[in-house]
């Protein structure tokens, strides 16, 4: 299938477009995310996203462009999350820190 023929009027069709790359998506999500439950998590909300917004796809790239960059997006989002997170979770108690592992810097205690 050509991925022009994933382009309609109505915007993007979205069923082809999962059989075609969601396996491409996912794995994408995993490398960036190391989580196997939310690489899954970022599949099912790209998906309901098109589906939701079909019709605003542009265009100006080819679908598999589009959504490498979205997962791209969705990943980094959830890093960004992940990150506050667990910032605040140190501000509060400060329990990494303060248990003798600083969070910013690598650990090294497997090296001889």
């Amino acid at each position: 299938m050509v991925e022009l023929d994933l382009i309609h009027d109505t915007g993007l069709d979205v069923e082809p477009l999962y059989r075609k790359y969601g396996h491409r998506v996912l794995r994408r999500a995993r490398q960036m995310l190391s989580d196997e439950a939310e690489a899954e998590e970022v599949l099912q909300e790209i998906v309901m996203n098109l589906l939701a917004h079909r019709e605003q796809f542009g265009g100006r790239s080819a679908p598999s462009t589009f959504l490498y960059s979205v997962t791209a997006h969705a990943c980094l989002s959830r890093l960004r999350k992940r990150k506050k997170s667990t910032a605040t979770a140190e501000g509060a108690g400060g329990a990494l820190y303060h248990a003798g592992r600083n969070p910013y810097t690598r650990d090294r205690s497997h090296r001889a």
